[in-house]
């Protein structure tokens, strides 16, 4: 057996304590009875056919959940062991039915499909249905459809082959059995409301109504699976089965079980299946938000003259502060020694860098008995609040013009200092390089410190923004002000590679990579959220999971049309692994 495919079971089998003897049972529903699958079948065959099932207000979690219980819930239990699935896959923010209904025929979102309302004027036009782009390019890729909703029939399934707008889940399932045992189609489009009971009963794992709903489903995927067996061509062609659902459904989660994060907004939490006998299980979890943890390299103690993070004269010029306009710069830092004399922890200044540079900039600390720390610029200086040794600390100083004036104010952690510092006629401005860790000073290099996460905004960040932001880790691309950062260096974590280039990447539009002295000593640093630190759950890392936008695209590649870009698609492409030949579950 597939090593991940063991890992996953051993850890379904302890965690679920439920049917030990389940685990290493066949996958009798699959839809190729074949004992040793041929993975060559894979690459765009003609005989490459899909069953696309829409669950109306399927709530990821709850199936996921209930799926392991393969007692109650054989046949999707039994479809997820050869399947890309996850019950963490958000849908539209509207929750709105046509809209999610079109981000999954469409593969594009809102913002081009214009599908806001059933009723209201749309650009399904311009951004039409898979079904209708498949006959379009080939007439042999037909669509039948056997749906519930109005708007998937007249809207998403216009030319569809063979359509059918039926009455209920058992109408919709006889027809669609009926078709599966003879039809031509290459794509079928079938549709469960559990949205009816949740509706009218309530949602979630303790509403009795909605998952006897969820019972009835699995009913319902073993009817249209058995049916797909019954075909007479079933020996020659290669079926994959996507289960998906438009949205979730609205309930009170259990204790602990909010994290405060979009994946905790149970009307937005989907699931998506997507299952051939010869695929791997590859399952992405609902994501661990509260307890993610920041891991990876960086250099430790810095402080040291040879242990310097520097961005050289050239590139730093980004960097100067001129004597007008708007920026704010920020840092994480761990001080295991304050040092003496005024050392200097980022600095873009001359030698005197712990003085109050006449020209430059420097984040100086207080030492000799004191714990605050100063910003200064061009001569001016302005004390921030008191820091404490061997915790994560964010220092941050606010830059802007106001009035014919221009100020700075410093922060830690969000709290801001007594009072803001006319910097007027000062000039942050110096031929100097940028330095991290520490400069030329009084003090020099007695302190030691760790740091990480390094932005510079050419905006003066909202103090309430400070207050309310200082604590993540990291910057979504979707996040305010992401675009106006002119230097961002994580420093730690998925996107370093620091350790083998001795680097801080730069992940702002400029790519002015912080380059560290021979002498820095790098090792592996773990973050975990605390009072000054919340770990920030990367958008890359959240775009791995499968969403119901990305189905339209996997749907074209399974039936070879490679060619995607005429369609604008927003989903991602889904990629399966494969089974080794011969292997059994």
């Amino acid at each position: 057996m597939h090593i991940k495919l063991i890992k996953f079971f051993i850890v379904y089998c302890l965690i679920t304590a439920l049917a030990f003897t389940s685990c290493n049972r066949d996958f009798d529903s699959r839809i190729n009875t074949s004992a040793v699958p041929d993975t060559t079948v894979h690459h765009a065959s003609s005989q490459n056919k899909i069953l696309y099932v829409v669950v109306d207000a399927g709530i990821g979690k709850v199936i996921i959940d209930q799926s392991v219980r393969d007692n109650i819930y054989p046949n999707i239990s039994n479809i997820t062991k050869t399947a890309i699935f996850s019950g963490a896959s958000l849908t539209d923010s509207s929750n709105l039915d046509a809209t999610t209904y079109a981000d999954m025929f469409t593969g594009v979102r809102k913002a081009k499909h214009g599908v806001i309302a059933a009723t209201e004027e749309n650009n399904l036009d311009e951004f039409p249905s898979f079904a209708d782009n498949l006959i379009a390019v080939n007439a042999n890729l037909k669509t039948s459809a056997f749906v519930q909703s109005d708007f998937i029939f007249n809207n998403l399934v216009k030319n569809a082959t063979e359509k059918n707008l039926l009455e209920s889940d058992e109408t919709v399932k006889n027809a669609t059995a009926s078709a599966l045992v003879t039809t031509v189609s290459s794509v079928v489009v079938t549709q469960f409301r559990a949205k009816k009971a949740g509706d009218a009963s309530g949602y979630g794992p303790n509403s009795t109504a909605y998952l006897s709903a969820l019972q009835s489903f699995d009913s319902f995927l073993g009817s249209l699976l058995n049916a797909v067996k019954q075909r007479a061509t079933i020996a020659s062609e290669n079926w994959v089965v996507i289960i998906a659902s438009n949205k979730g459904g609205k309930y009170t989660l259990g204790e602990n079980e909010d994290d405060g994060s979009e994946f905790s907004n149970t009307e937005r939490n989907g699931f998506i299946i997507i299952s051939n006998p010869n695929f791997n299980l590859d399952y992405y979890p609902v994501p661990d938000i509260r307890n993610y943890s920041v891991n990876g390299t960086s250099p430790e103690e810095l402080g040291p003259q040879d242990r310097s993070g520097i961005i050289d004269t050239v590139s730093a010029s980004l960097y100067n502060l001129g004597s007008s306009g708007n920026y704010t710069l920020q840092f994480k830092a761990n001080f295991s020694q304050r040092g003496s004399l005024l050392p200097s922890v980022m600095s873009k200044s001359s030698s005197a860098a712990g003085n109050s540079p006449n020209l430059g900039w420097a984040f100086v600390l207080h030492s000799d008995g004191r714990n605050d720390w100063d910003f200064r610029l061009g001569g001016k200086s302005n004390t921030g609040p008191v820091y404490e040794l061997g915790v994560w600390n964010t220092f941050t100083v606010r830059i802007y013009d106001s009035a014919n004036k221009r100020y700075m104010r410093t922060f830690l952690n969000g709290a801001a200092s007594n009072s803001p510092t006319d910097i007027t006629g000062s000039s942050g401005t110096t031929s100097s390089n940028m330095v991290v860790g520490g400069a030329p000073s009084y003090g020099a290099y007695g302190h030691r410190v760790r740091m990480f996460d390094i932005r510079i905004y050419n905006v003066a960040l909202p103090e309430n923004y400070i207050k309310t932001n200082y604590c993540k880790t990291y910057v979504n691309p979707d996040e305010p002000y992401t675009n106006d950062l002119i230097g961002y260096w994580p420093g730690v974590g998925i996107n370093s590679r620091e350790s083998s280039e001795k680097i801080f990447l730069d992940y702002s539009s400029n790519k002015r990579d912080m380059k560290f002295s021979a002498g820095a000593i790098w090792s592996g640093i773990n973050i975990t959220s605390g009072a000054t630190v919340c770990t920030t759950y990367p958008e890359v890392e959240k775009n791995k999971i499968p969403y119901s936008i990305d189905i339209p695209r996997f749907i074209y590649t399974w039936l070879g049309i490679f060619n995607v870009e005429p369609y604008r698609l927003d989903g991602k492409l889904i990629t399966p692994t494969y089974r080794s030949t011969g292997e059994s579950n």
